[in-house]
């Protein structure tokens, strides 16, 4: 009898030392692991949102301001008083410059455009005596070939072009494939108006934006194919990387986008300057990749 209470004396012994080890030692272990485990998610969690949100407002800013320069370069150019005596010139004939001063007024536009690859056009249509000063042309070119050779679209090559022109009260942006002499690029032909006379414009400034330069400004700044972008004003789809099109876009919201593809992240931007609103959807890989790797890590360590 002694000797089984010997045995069950020590395994009583051995299972309070076991217990107390798993009260005292392993359960708080237990408990800081997994506190510390969720609270350092989701501060990763907040620093990977924060990161992509910090770039998309970078990348805003960036596109943002090659469209408000525009503005205010058209502000700037209203006070040339070349600009002034072009608007109410009634033809070649009657004008008070040469073929020498159009070239200089074209390479005062084509110095505005050199600041910014993007800006790969800029002219001004001067609708009473129907010329253009173009940086394509180095000079003045009329209507006719304007349109047809220098900066044909389908836009401007429209019968009823004149009178939208002179309809323009406000900025008006246009997804455009413009063909100059045989080399096409699309862009978005942003439209200005500058002088108004019985309430229609007679004088408008035009930039046309290459795409392609956009889309690099997306690439350095988003990378990821998962992730999307897009530009809107006034109905208009300006810049589009989504896998969306324009009708779709518009006649949906940021969050029915956001459930055709699990687990997105958005972010929304309105511009004082532009009136443009910017959309970004960012997939959770890309926002908690962070996040994901530092629980592998804490999960190795709890083990």
């Amino acid at each position: 009898m002694k000797g089984t209470n010997m045995w069950g004396d020590k395994i009583s012994f051995k299972k309070k030392l076991v217990l107390s080890f798993f009260l005292f030692y392993m359960l708080p272990l237990i408990l800081v692991v997994s506190v510390g485990f969720g609270f350092a998610t989701g501060v990763l969690k907040e620093q990977g949102a924060e990161y992509y949100r910090k770039i998309f407002s970078t990348t805003v800013d960036r596109l943002d301001s090659i469209f408000s320069s525009m503005q205010e370069f058209n502000i700037t150019m209203q006070k040339r008083s070349w600009v002034t005596s072009m608007i109410y010139m009634e033809s070649l004939e009657k004008s008070r410059f040469d073929r020498v001063d159009f070239t200089n007024f074209a390479e005062e536009l084509r110095g505005f455009s050199c600041q910014d690859a993007a800006i790969d056009h800029i002219f001004y249509y001067f609708m009473v005596s129907d010329q253009f000063i173009s940086t394509t042309d180095r000079g003045i070119v009329d209507y006719q070939w304007f349109t047809d050779m220098s900066f044909k679209n389908t836009l401007m090559q429209n019968n009823d072009y004149r009178n939208t022109a002179g309809d323009l009260k406000k900025p008006a942006y246009f997804c455009l494939t413009v063909d100059n002499y045989g080399r096409e690029s699309d862009g978005i032909l942003c439209c200005f108006p500058v002088k108004e006379m019985r309430g229609k414009s007679i004088c408008n400034l035009y930039f046309f934006i290459q795409l392609k330069e956009l889309e690099r400004v997306l690439d350095l700044a988003m990378p990821e194919e998962s992730n999307w972008f897009y530009v809107e004003y006034e109905g208009e789809i300006l810049l589009n990387r989504t896998p969306f099109t324009k009708e779709e876009l518009l006649s949906s919201d940021v969050g029915k986008l956001q459930k055709q593809k699990t687990k997105m992240t958005s972010f929304i931007q309105e511009s004082e300057k532009t009136g443009f609103h910017y959309y970004t959807l960012i997939s959770e890989d890309s926002v908690y990749a962070r996040a994901k790797s530092m629980q592998v890590i804490l999960l190795i360590l709890a083990g």
